[in-house]
């Protein structure tokens, strides 16, 4: 049985339900909401292990350096849909996306 694929990165919808999908997300010194992961059953974070600074994740728009800090290789997983936001303290620090959909 042949099933067709679809590349859910390059995707404007969330993926469909039971699904697995990867993506990187370029984090700089601004807020930034994780867009891609409404509507997700759960998401795990991980920042990259080459990044030299660090990665905050926060629930609202005003993350800063005192929500959940992600140093070079650290991750964080979260088994709700919830709104989560990114800021990093230096610019160009990548955080790979993993999410499950609902």
């Amino acid at each position: 049985m042949v099933m067709d694929t679809i590349d859910w990165a390059n995707e404007t919808t969330n993926p469909p339900a039971g699904s697995l999908t990867q993506s990187d997300l370029t984090v700089g010194t601004s807020a930034q909401e994780l867009s891609t992961v409404t509507n997700q059953m759960a998401v795990a974070l991980l920042a990259d292990p080459a990044n030299t600074g660090t990665i905050y994740v926060g629930l609202v728009s005003t993350v800063d350096s005192s929500n959940w800090p992600l140093a070079a290789g650290a991750y964080l997983s979260v088994a709700a849909d919830v709104a989560l936001w990114v800021i990093a303290s230096a610019a160009g620090q990548v955080l790979h996306v993993l999410q499950a959909g609902q």
